[in-house]
């Protein structure tokens, strides 16, 4: 979970190819410590909050809320973890791809929520789509992002897999891994 994935589609000799860019970002020193604990001992806190995972599924998923700097506690509220080097990464990649605008894939709505609102706080124009978007709005968002109105199209990939033409953007961001490789 420590790293981002972009899909690059070139024009090669008339005919668009695939890349695939893989990027090992560190985490913060306290993503590190809890990251550690919770593959340890199944157990890590940040502040007042508890991470528990006991099964194996549920300790990958918890990793992964870590390495992307948002993750739930035992009490179901999320807790913020800086997460620096891997927004860092992201802004590398919109200024890679010279500000064409990036989608954004995110596994996670706590974590889909709070990048959102990190971005918007830097001055992005910044969409978002996931689950409780209503279908009436999606259409309109998606029009809007075709338009050239924002930087980032931020969404749970579940919401864009089928049945939608994205064509402004030559690039999607992996934020963190999905384990359902029909929507990747």
């Amino acid at each position: 979970p420590t790293s981002v994935a972009t899909a690059v589609n070139t024009v090669m000799g008339g005919i668009k190819t695939p890349i695939r860019i893989r990027k090992d970002i560190p985490l913060s020193p306290e993503q590190k410590t809890l990251y550690a604990a919770l593959l340890k001992d199944g157990l890590a806190k940040y502040g007042s909050a508890q991470i528990k995972a006991k099964e194996a599924m549920t300790l990958i998923t918890k990793a992964t809320q870590i390495a992307l700097g948002e993750v739930y506690d035992s009490a179901g509220k999320t807790v913020s973890i800086p997460s620096k080097p891997r927004v860092d990464a992201l802004l590398d990649m919109f200024e890679e791809v010279e500000e064409s605008p990036l989608i954004v894939a995110v596994p996670f709505v706590h974590t889909i929520l709070a990048l959102a609102e990190h971005l918007r706080l830097l001055d992005y124009r910044v969409a978002v789509i996931y689950g409780d978007t209503p279908k009436t709005s999606r259409g309109e968002i998606i029009k809007q992002y075709q338009a050239g109105m924002y930087d980032f199209l931020i969404c749970h990939p579940k919401t864009l897999a089928h049945g939608v033409t994205l064509t402004r953007s030559h690039t999607v961001v992996w934020y963190g891994p999905l384990y359902d490789l029909e929507l990747y």
